[in-house]
């Protein structure tokens, strides 16, 4: 079992890792200044939306984020139809 698996709970692994390694790069870096004009509330928010992009790469969850997608798609468009 590697460190890196030991670390994440052996749950989406390598994504965790790269979340992990992403923030501490834009957040430690004092050339980095990419969020320093951002408040408390909006750093949270693209937080969590870098976040969800990245562990939207685990391709063990892939086929149920594509499942949830395309049933809010075609809600989307059933609504759209009926009105």
């Amino acid at each position: 079992m590697s460190e890196l698996a030991l670390r994440h709970n052996d749950d989406a692994v390598l994504e965790r890792h790269h979340a992990h390694t992403t923030f501490e790069l834009l957040l430690r870096d004092p050339d980095s200044a990419l969020f320093e004009s951002l408040n408390k509330q909006d750093l949270r928010q693209v937080r969590k939306a870098i976040l969800e992009g990245i562990l939207a790469t685990d391709m063990s969850k892939h086929v149920r984020m594509c499942e949830v997608l395309v049933g809010k798609i075609n809600k989307g468009a059933s609504s759209s139809t009926a009105a």
